[in-house]
C-alpha cells in the first residue's frame, strides 16, 4: 500500500499491525499534515447492527477535543477496506517504554503519566463515550512526557466484530485488561474502564501485567479476573505505597459498585499524595504545616536596605516642611 491513496492521504510506511487493522502513517496532500490510518478488513462490517453502531461510534469519538485524547479525523471504505484516519502521536506506546525499563518506574515518574490518561479517559466519559479496550499499546507517550490515549471506542467494536467472525483472533495480551464484567453477559458501562485503569496503573508500578501470559492460558486468566483479587503490587514492587495498593483494590474491585464512582474520582484520589508531596500519604490526611523558612539579610542588602528607607524618610520630611 505504500505510495497508494486513500482519500486525500497518501500512505508514508507502515506503522506494523494494531488489533484486527493494519497501520500506516500517511500524509495529507495538500496541507503537509501527517495521520494514521488503520485499516481492517473489508468483511469487518458485514453484520448490519455492528455498521450502524460503529457509524454512531465515529461521529462521537470525532467530536472529541482533549489533549490527552488522539483526535478521530475521517473513515472511509475503499478497496483497501476499512480505514480508520486518525491524529498521527509521535512517540512511544508505554508497552515499548515498560520493557525498556530494567527496574519499575518511580511512583514520581508513573503518576504524572497515569493522571493525564485518566484524565482524557474522564473527558470522554463526561461525553458518555467508554474506551472498552484500554491497555498500555492504546497510549503513546510524547517526548515531552505528554500522554495521548488511542482507539477511543471504535477500536472496541471492530475487533469485537473480528472474534464473532474468528474466536481465535481474541489474544491474551488483550484479555489482561478486561473487567470481569467484559466476560460475562452484564452490561458494560464506565467502571469498565476504571477496572482497567486499575490493571494500567498495576503494570506501570510493577513493570508487569498482573498476569504472566506466558504461563497462563486465556481461560485461567479469565477465570482469575472474574473470581480472584489481583496479586499485591508489593510482591513484585516492595516501594509502592499503601496508598496506591487500595486506589488499585479500589478500581478492580469484582463489583463494579466497590470500583470509584468515575474517573474523576479515581484521579482525584491519585493526584492527593502529589499534593502533600508523597505518596506514602494516606486517605484525608491533613496537609503538612508550610514552614516559612527565614535567610539572615547580607550585609551590603541590610545597608542599602536601611538607606533606603532613610531616602524616604528625609524625602517624606523635606515635603512636610515645604507644605507648612
Amino acid at each position: 500500500m505504500i505510495g497508494e491513496r486513500i482519500l486525500n492521504y497518501t500512505i508514508q510506511r507502515s506503522l506494523g499491525s494494531g488489533g484486527t487493522g493494519q497501520v500506516y502513517l500517511a500524509k495529507h496532500i495538500t496541507l503537509d499534515r501527517q495521520v494514521t490510518i488503520k485499516v481492517y478488513p473489508s468483511n469487518i462490517l458485514e453484520d448490519y447492527e455492528v455498521r450502524k453502531q460503529f457509524q454512531e461510534e465515529a461521529a462521537a469519538v470525532s467530536k472529541l477535543q482533549h489533549f490527552n485524547i488522539a483526535t478521530l479525523y475521517d473513515y472511509a471504505e475503499d478497496s483497501h477496506g476499512l480505514c480508520i484516519i486518525a491524529e498521527y502521536v509521535e512517540g512511544k506506546p508505554l508497552n515499548q517504554l515498560l520493557k525498556e525499563q530494567l527496574q519499575p518506574i518511580n511512583e514520581k515518574q508513573v503518576l504524572p503519566i497515569f493522571i493525564q490518561v485518566v484524565g482524557g479517559v474522564a473527558y470522554a466519559h463526561s461525553k458518555k463515550i467508554i474506551h472498552q479496550d484500554l491497555k498500555p499499546s492504546n497510549i503513546v507517550v510524547c517526548q515531552d512526557h505528554t500522554a495521548k490515549v488511542l482507539d477511543f471506542g471504535i477500536a472496541h467494536l471492530l475487533n469485537a466484530s473480528a472474534d464473532k467472525q474468528d474466536s481465535s483472533t481474541r489474544a491474551k495480551s488483550s484479555v489482561i485488561y478486561y473487567s470481569p464484567e467484559q466476560f460475562q453477559d452484564a452490561a458494560v458501562d464506565h467502571r469498565s474502564d476504571i477496572y482497567t485503569l486499575g490493571v494500567l496503573l498495576y503494570e506501570l508500578l510493577t513493570g508487569t501485567p498482573p498476569y504472566d501470559t506466558s504461563k497462563l492460558s486465556a481461560e485461567e486468566i479469565a477465570r482469575r479476573i472474574q473470581e480472584e483479587p489481583l496479586p499485591p503490587v508489593v510482591e513484585k514492587n516492595p516501594n509502592v505505597s499503601v496508598y496506591l495498593q487500595e486506589i488499585i483494590d479500589k478500581a478492580t474491585a469484582k463489583n463494579p459498585a466497590d470500583r470509584y464512582i468515575n474517573a474523576l474520582s479515581m484521579m482525584e484520589a491519585v493526584q492527593r499524595p502529589i499534593r502533600y508531596n508523597t505518596t506514602k500519604a494516606i486517605a484525608d490526611k491533613p496537609a503538612p504545616p508550610v514552614k516559612i523558612i527565614t535567610k539572615k539579610m547580607s550585609y551590603s542588602f541590610r545597608t542599602r536596605y536601611v538607606m533606603s528607607i532613610l531616602a524616604v524618610a528625609f524625602i517624606t520630611v523635606v515635603a512636610l516642611l515645604g507644605l507648612w
